[in-house]
């Protein structure tokens, strides 16, 4: 795999202006960042920057907003803010005038962190040109760009792949969290101790399943879990109840049982069932594999907590990524927290990635016992499948 461009790379004098692009995508509720892992994987970048007394304009985003008035970055702000102990200014619209247009006028030292990027149309268009467009305002002014967003890595987006490129790619670098997880990550589909264990779950069911076909070659043991199975499931003619499931997501799982070859894939053997997607709705266990109709599967069952257990119990390198179930309910926690620990307690060189994966670890207090958090879940399944990922172009050397 080629090597990357690294922060040790760059010239830095004081008074240049530095874009960087971070993966803020953090849990908020009720106001307030639920888990910081995301925002804390930033800080050895932005204190690198800080020492070198450049100007830092921060661009990020947050979830999959409907309006302008939806999932502001107001609170990773605040977080930002006190970690830093310096100022960050929120700039709401950075589209009104050049980003580093603002630097004369804010106190020194002060940092300036972009709206949610997302909010722009053109952040993630479909048309080239739009995103050029954006990246090329947004480029105004700066000397260099840090791509530190591994968790977009894999995204065809204008702040991640144009604004590079409007820059030249002799003036981008990774900053340290995502060099870290390319240096942690790179080799697993080249060097990994066999056998290789994927557990996944979560949502993105079809993004999930076409980056597992790449991932086929390496892995003996796929276990899957959660509302990723329900798609296998019925391709293996077992009812789902009355879960949702697309065509696409259909035809992903029906290549994946065509495509296995020599792997073995571990579906649920019953599941904890409820008439309502609903905290309160009323939990209880099937009776084995199928979902009778009228419920729905939001969380994996004790047989299969137990079979997952067995069958990871020789590998030598486990994945994880994506919860089992609704884990944010008690009711329907049992699962993911059983597959946290068996993950949490093995000798295996063990990496977990995603966004949901990782405030389960914190939350229960098992994350010091695994070998590498990635903060890009999505990402990292790309990586493993395709290593010359979008956003990674013009950070090699």
């Amino acid at each position: 795999m080629p090597t990357l461009k690294t922060l040790s790379d760059l010239n830095l004098q004081p008074g240049q202006v530095v874009f960087v692009r971070l993966d803020l995508n953090v849990p908020i509720l009720s106001g307030t960042v639920s888990d910081t892992t995301r925002i804390d994987a930033s800080l050895p970048t932005l204190q690198r920057l800080q020492a070198a007394g450049v100007h830092i304009i921060i661009g990020a985003h947050l979830g999959r907003p409907s309006s302008r008035q939806d999932h502001s970055l107001a609170p990773v702000g605040e977080v930002l803010s006190a970690r830093l102990e310096n100022e960050v200014v929120l700039v709401d619209d950075p589209m009104v005038q050049p980003p580093s247009s603002l630097i004369p006028m804010l106190p020194s030292g002060a940092i300036i962190l972009l709206e949610n990027l997302r909010h722009n149309p053109a952040e993630t268009a479909s048309l080239r040109h739009q995103r050029l467009a954006f990246a090329a305002h947004l480029s105004t002014g700066i000397d260099w760009y840090v791509g530190d967003a591994f968790g977009v890595a894999h995204r065809q987006h204008s702040s991640v792949v144009e604004l590079p490129e409007c820059l030249g790619y002799d003036r981008c670098v990774a900053g340290h969290g995502l060099a870290l997880e390319y240096q942690m990550l790179g080799g697993v589909t080249t060097s990994a101790p066999r056998p290789v264990s994927l557990v996944i779950g979560g949502a993105k069911i079809a993004d999930k399943l076409a980056a597992i076909m790449g991932l086929l070659p390496v892995l003996d043991h796929l276990l899957i879990g959660g509302a990723m199975a329900m798609p296998l499931l019925k391709a293996r003619h077992i009812s789902t109840g009355d879960h949702v499931i697309s065509k696409e997501e259909l035809r992903y799982a029906d290549l994946l049982l065509r495509n296995a070859g020599g792997l073995t894939i571990h579906l649920p053997t019953d599941h904890i069932i409820a008439p309502a997607f609903h905290a309160e709705a009323g939990a209880t266990t099937s009776a084995g594999v199928a979902i009778p109709s009228g419920y729905l599967g939001l969380d994996i069952g004790p047989a299969t907590c137990a079979a997952f257990k067995t069958a990871l119990a020789n590998t030598r390198t486990l994945i994880w990524n994506g919860p089992m179930g609704v884990y944010e309910w008690p009711a329907f926690s049992a699962g993911s927290t059983a597959i946290a620990r068996t993950i949490a307690q093995h000798p295996a060189h063990t990496i977990v990635g995603g966004g949901d994966s990782l405030a389960l670890l914190h939350r229960t207090g098992l994350a010091k016992s695994i070998s590498h958090l990635s903060t890009g879940g999505g990402a990292m399944l790309a990586l493993f499948s395709q290593p010359r990922l979008p956003g990674l172009k013009a950070l090699w050397a």
